[in-house]
């Protein structure tokens, strides 16, 4: 059994390091300038930091499994850092404040690894809370039924960009269940998986909102919700792999696609490639868009068998565009009160 305790007053700093079981560490800082730091290796640890004031950092790196992680930051500039290995962690995050960022890697790697063959965290819930402005999330998790919930509530939040090799949510695995929300203007959502029967899950509230899934696998079941004006979505179904510009197409096969945008001047575009997929998108406002631009794929464009596209607009100036190659295909377009095009 090891444990090491360093803790400093006024621009505080609390270093704690754990080797062995049933551990439980408690650290609490208020005032400016704190950074706290843990390790934990064994089973069944416990970890609660609390942290008040400015400039606040938390970090966390455990190995082992049933550990317990809670991180309450109030204040600006806070950063949390989660590197875990093991099965069925339960991970919370609490930011209050301006410019909070959160980074979580749960692909097996270990703490700073940059590597792509992942191992595997299998049962582990993260769920992150950020209240405030210019938020940002983006992380990795490896394995299978996982839970990932991201709440974000303010303005200019993002779950994506890079910090530490990470951009956006990246989920590598089978059964994992995803949901982002996020409350206010200008945010920022990117999902990347590899997998089958995955859940994702995206509701934006505000204006000026874009969402980018990138999935790769088999029953998947992916539902995008935005309410507000100029929110944008695109879609990469196409088996090329998250972020890739391949032409050679693969096959994703059986996803269920549902996108739901109410407001103006809001765009959908993407493209499947596979059997028996099913899309499907409801515009309500005016001057809604399927195609063109945002990496323009262009509006919905599928490849394979057995498709069903299904697209209604409601409202003025709609514009729909849909291409579909290959066999049994049905594609419905329905559009109300203004000009809009479709061809199959």
């Amino acid at each position: 059994m090891l444990a090491l305790t360093m803790t400093y007053a006024q621009d505080n700093t609390a270093k704690v390091l754990q080797e062995g079981n049933k551990n439980e560490a408690d650290v609490t800082q208020t005032g400016m300038t704190n950074t706290a730091d843990l390790y934990q290796e064994g089973n069944r640890n416990t970890s609660i930091y609390t942290q008040t004031g400015n400039n606040n950092d938390a970090s966390l790196y455990a190995v082992g499994n049933n550990n317990d992680a809670n991180i309450l930051q109030e204040g600006n500039s806070n950063m949390g850092r989660w590197e875990i290995w093991g099965n069925q962690n339960n991970l919370n995050l609490t930011q209050t404040g301006n410019g909070n960022d959160m980074y979580f890697n749960l692909r097996g790697t270990g703490p700073g690894s940059s590597e792509t063959n992942a191992g595997e965290n299998n049962r582990n819930t993260v769920t992150i809370d950020q209240i405030g402005d210019d938020n940002l999330v983006t992380g990795a998790i490896s394995g299978r039924r996982n839970t990932v919930t991201i709440t974000q509530e303010g303005n200019s939040n993002e779950v994506g960009d890079y910090l530490w090799n990470a951009d956006g949510v990246n989920l590598i695995g089978n059964d994992n269940e995803l949901s982002i929300t996020q409350l206010g203007d200008d945010n920022d959502a990117s999902v990347f998986a590899r997998g089958n029967e995955n859940v994702m899950s995206i509701s934006q509230d505000g204006t000026m909102n874009m969402t980018r899934l990138e999935v790769e696998g088999n029953r998947n079941d992916l539902s995008v919700v935005q309410e507000g004006m100029g929110n944008d979505v695109y879609l990469n179904l196409r088996g090329t792999g998250p972020g890739s510009g391949e032409t050679n197409f693969g096959e994703n096969n059986r996803n269920t696609v549902d996108v739901t945008q109410t407001g103006d001047d809001n765009l959908v575009t993407g493209a499947i490639s596979g059997r028996r997929n099913t899309l499907t998108i409801d515009q309500d406002g005016f001057d809604n868009s399927v195609g063109t631009n945002l990496w323009s794929a262009d509006g919905v464009q599928i490849w394979g068998n057995d498709n069903t596209v299904s697209i209604s607009q409601t409202g003025n100036g709609h514009f729909a565009q849909s291409y579909t190659i290959g066999n049994q295909n049905t594609v419905n377009i329905t559009q109300s009160n203004g000009m809009g095009g479709g061809e199959q």
